[in-house]
């Protein structure tokens, strides 16, 4: 080897030598500060984040509760005025006569009495044109029995009637 190729292979070992160092040097970074320096402002983040979250939804509760016992307060008035309109018609009542207060109870039950057996003798007379016209399908089967036998059932039975094909 001569000296050229000591100087050659020299060389790089000096530079291998040499350049990390200078590197490492001039960089000056500690790769474990960085990590800690980084945790610690997303530990930071999320802990502004929570206490703005907490302070927010304590104003939410805050409204809404106020909102609820405003309400409230709005829906218990009317109860009062009703329950003191409610004694004045009790008081009112009381100070009548009982039969002042049953003639009118008695009349409005005769009156659906009535309403209810009118009721009874149209769904009574129903079923009879029914019965009539589905005895009058069978001895003679026409389209005009058939028709009428249709139409007097649906009158009578309603949805629960099944039509004649």
């Amino acid at each position: 080897m001569g000296a050229q190729d000591r100087e050659w292979f020299n060389e790089p070992r000096d530079r291998v030598q040499h350049y990390p160092q200078e590197q490492k040097h001039s960089s000056g970074i500690s790769y474990s500060k960085l990590y800690l320096t980084i945790v610690a402002s997303i530990l930071t983040a999320f802990a502004i984040m929570a206490i703005c979250s907490l302070l927010f939804s304590a104003a939410l509760i805050k409204a809404f509760t106020y909102d609820m016992k405003r309400d409230i307060s709005v829906i218990q008035q009317p109860q009062q005025q009703n329950s003191t309109s409610l004694q004045r018609d009790l008081q009112r009542l009381a100070s009548k006569p009982i039969q002042a207060i049953a003639d009118p109870l008695i009349d409005r039950a005769e009156q659906l009495n009535k309403k209810s057996q009118q009721q009874a003798a149209a769904n009574k007379a129903d079923v009879q044109t029914c019965n009539f016209w589905r005895q009058q399908y069978q001895n003679e089967k026409s389209d005009r029995n058939k028709m009428h036998a249709n139409s007097a059932c649906s009158r009578a039975h309603g949805a629960i009637w099944t039509a004649i094909k």
